[in-house]
């Protein structure tokens, strides 16, 4: 599965699969995170880099909804320039 995708108003994270994505960069290097998606969604949200949640919502959660291809996927938005570009 894809970790995401990039649009000029930000990048889209899958949530699952960037936390496991990053233990397992984490791992290669003799590092850990040992922490779940729930806390890493927290972290990122406390740290400003949210473009986007649900908070405010019926569903009150960090990761948002959008439309993809025809499909509802479940991500993380995060501010354009989050993995350094910009």
């Amino acid at each position: 599965m894809h970790l995401g995708w990039e649009s000029p108003d930000g990048l889209y994270l899958y949530p699952d699969v960037s936390l496991s994505h990053a233990k397992h960069m984490a791992d290669a290097v003799g590092d850990s995170l040992p922490f779940s998606g729930q806390t890493m969604n927290k972290r990122l949200y406390e740290r400003g880099w949210l473009v986007a949640t649900n908070l405010d919502k019926k569903r009150k959660s960090i990761a948002v909804r959008r439309t993809v291809g025809g499909e509802t996927e479940t991500v993380l938005h995060l501010k354009p320039g989050f993995l350094g570009e910009g």
